[in-house]
């Protein structure tokens, strides 16, 4: 409920085995989350990464900490 209310998540991702956004530690941006529980991210490495969709599963698995951002 959180993104779908505005609010925005800065996440710190850390290398692990599959690593999908560094090899030693990155901040991205979740700013939404669509019906099927896909989140859009905000990758300032990738413009790639920023245009795809993730699940939740796969952007906690790999999260070492979140802090939560309200307009």
């Amino acid at each position: 409920l959180f993104l779908r209310r505005g609010g925005l998540f800065l996440v710190l991702v850390e290398f692990q085995a599959p690593g999908d956004f560094t090899s030693v530690g990155h901040f991205i941006v979740l700013s939404s989350i669509d019906d099927a529980g896909m989140l859009t991210v905000h990758d300032p490495n990738s413009s790639l990464r920023s245009a795809q969709k993730w699940s939740v599963d796969r952007i906690l698995g790999q999260t070492t900490a979140c802090w939560a951002f309200t307009a």
